[in-house]
């Protein structure tokens, strides 16, 4: 699962951008590509005929029969000299001479011949010019969890993210301390083929009960001293309450932002999730009666995977979804720096046209 920075907007419209870039920048670009793909090889032939006409008079057979007969002479000298050291001198100067005149052949033969130009619609070159941008473009949607834990119950919120993000689904999305209304936050939702999920996450050690309709925690802790001290209390705010609510403000927010959506596929408002407690020492006695699903970290990672796909749900659709909820999240906070994935589509776009346009170009 991908988590998304929460700053994102006009998400759709980038990633229309983006898909119609990808179909139609081939067949927009494609006679021009063609056009300079026949200039290069007519200078490509040119240069051929240029070389052949050059190595019609550096016959090969010719330098290897001159290195041999040098050789053969330089032999007999060797054996006509009276002294062995001057042969062997003799000998190597014909030897690096040969070899110079190989060389230069080779040069001449092979390195210096002119390169046939690559075709702009065939294999690595067109993977070159021709990037798949959606990739690129979901790259830009991926969010960091912040550095800083404000509270203590943030190393909770944080592990299951993190645990969600394993996950290889890269069709669903992350959206951390999402906020629907001013003060309250969305510890963590997860909006993608399989529903739109919102969880309440607790860091509760200890034992934690629900049982005739309410809610007990009793944990245990060392005061100064180090005296073991054994706490019992209901809980003020019954967790349960606070995910209803949650799930009521995300509900709302895509009927009255996204009536037709809604109206379309019902299923968009029927929100899902529950309780995560995501304590390593915690223990449970949950009546079940409790009136939403609840579970530990790995249980949830496991019914996730489970979900199965909610038909209508496409790519398109979840970013909708998102951009909804995001926007509403936007004007809760108030202030700061918004990205648009659609300016970023339009940025790959004209960076995949340049580099065409200076392919197009060189000679």
């Amino acid at each position: 699962m991908i988590l998304v920075d929460n700053r994102l907007t006009n998400l759709v419209r980038g990633y229309d951008r983006v898909r119609k870039a990808d179909v139609h920048l081939r067949s927009e670009w494609r006679h021009h590509l063609l056009a300079a793909y026949a200039r290069r090889r007519t200078v490509y032939d040119s240069a051929r005929v240029r070389h052949r006409q050059q190595m019609a008079g550096f016959n090969p057979k010719v330098v290897i029969g001159l290195v041999v007969s040098s050789l053969v002479c330089l032999l007999g000298l060797v054996l006509e000299s009276a002294s062995v050291c001057s042969g062997f001198l003799l000998m190597a100067a014909g030897a690096t001479s040969g070899g110079l005149l190989i060389i230069a052949w080779l040069w001449r033969a092979i390195i210096s011949a002119p390169k046939r130009p690559q075709h702009p619609l065939h294999g690595d070159l067109k993977a070159r010019l021709f990037p798949h941008l959606l990739p690129l473009w979901r790259q830009k949607l991926r969010g960091r969890l912040p550095a800083h834990k404000p509270y203590e119950g943030a190393t909770g919120e944080h592990n299951f993210v993190r645990r969600l993000q394993r996950l290889g689904d890269d069709a669903s999305y992350i959206i951390y301390r999402l906020q629907q209304r001013p003060g309250d936050d969305v510890d963590v939702a997860v909006v993608g083929p399989k529903g739109v999920w919102v969880f309440e996450v607790k860091y509760w050690s200890g034992r934690i009960s629900y049982r005739h309709g309410r809610w007990s925690h009793v944990k245990s802790y060392y005061k100064a001293g180090g005296f073991l001290v054994t706490e019992s209390k209901e809980v003020e705010q019954p967790p349960d309450r606070q995910w209803r609510r949650m799930a009521g403000d995300v509900a709302e927010t895509l009927r009255r932002r996204a009536p037709n959506l809604v109206a379309a596929l019902p299923v968009v408002a029927e929100i899902k999730g529950g309780l995560v407690f995501t304590h390593p020492d915690a223990a449970y006695d949950i009546a079940r009666d409790c009136p939403c699903a609840w579970g530990d970290i790995a249980g949830w990672i496991r019914h996730l995977g489970n979900a199965p796909v909610i038909a209508g749900l496409s790519e398109r659709v979840v970013l909708r979804i998102l951009d909804v909820l995001l926007v509403r999240h936007q004007q809760v906070c108030e202030g700061g720096v918004l990205v648009s994935m659609d300016a970023y589509a339009a940025e790959l776009v004209q960076k995949t046209e340049a580099r065409l346009r200076e392919w197009c170009e060189i000679r």
